[in-house]
């Protein structure tokens, strides 16, 4: 199961990025198999690279966190990402975020890579059509006030970009190192969606972690989510827009655990710690 030191390390990472934001301890559990995953391997763990989508590496744990927040719409945010446990030791996986607010967007919005940062974009033009980001901005063709103006905002348009790689190193001797990736290019959404639903707005966010993961002592950007879903929150309860009751979401294992939670929320009771 997930070290203490793991799951130390993840408490102690969002209370220092998300500070006088919180409205309350974060709560925290684990779900899935305790199962160790080192299959054997031997010393040649040591030196090696783990592809963290290995099949032999497979995450059947996952930890789970609601982050309450002091935010006047973004109230809190559902955190989960897969653990992967060898020789009592924990490795971060990719971590998935995802809050929802009471104000409506038109339809389903996903992250391209333009000017250098992301954008957001109508899926029915990148994704369903195929349209090259560039020219359905140069061609106006998008339609809501509230994403022309997240685009229209290099610094919120910055922290709509999660890091899709990372690596894990072990400090001490002897030392390994654990690759954590997200399948950007083959994942429609990107790393940030915004998803309508029944009058209300979905958005997730995925990041992979940064310079500052180690084993047992996990980096994920919850101050750069908290901005993300903030700054766009914003923007859609200005101007909000009828259009789509329900948006297209892509699942995943993260997902999968995560929205059960969100649609009790949704359909009316409070959300399940």
């Amino acid at each position: 199961m997930a070290s203490m030191h793991f799951l130390s390390g993840a408490h102690e990472r969002v209370t220092k990025q998300l500070g006088a934001n919180l409205s309350g301890v974060p709560q925290m559990t684990t779900i899935g198999s305790t199962q160790d995953q080192y299959k054997g391997l031997g010393e040649s763990l040591k030196t090696a690279v783990v592809p963290f989508s290995s099949t032999s590496y497979s995450a059947h744990e996952h930890m789970l966190m609601r982050i309450g927040l002091n935010h006047p719409i973004v109230t809190y945010i559902d955190f989960v990402c897969p653990v992967l446990n060898i020789k009592n030791k924990s490795i971060q996986g990719v971590g998935t975020f995802v809050t929802h607010i009471p104000h409506p967007i038109g339809e389903t919005y996903v992250t391209r890579d333009i000017w250098v940062t992301p954008v957001l974009l109508p899926h029915r033009l990148a994704v369903d059509e195929g349209r090259k980001p560039k020219d359905i901005i140069e061609g106006k063709l998008i339609t809501s006030q509230a994403i022309n103006e997240v685009n229209g905002d290099k610094r919120l348009r910055k922290s709509l970009g999660g890091r899709s790689t990372a690596s894990v190193t072990d400090v001490g001797p002897p030392s390994s190192k654990y690759e954590v990736s997200f399948p950007v290019s083959a994942y429609p959404p990107g790393m940030f969606t915004v998803i309508p639903y029944f009058g209300s707005t979905i958005m997730v966010f995925r990041d992979a972690g940064g310079f500052a993961s180690e084993v047992d002592s996990p980096d994920w950007d919850f101050e750069r989510a908290f901005s993300a879903f903030s700054g766009v929150a914003d923007r859609i309860a200005r101007y909000p827009e009828q259009g789509e009751l329900e948006g297209k979401i892509y699942l995943d294992r993260s997902l999968e655990i995560l929205l059960p939670r969100l649609l009790e929320y949704l359909r009316g009771g409070q959300p399940s710690a």
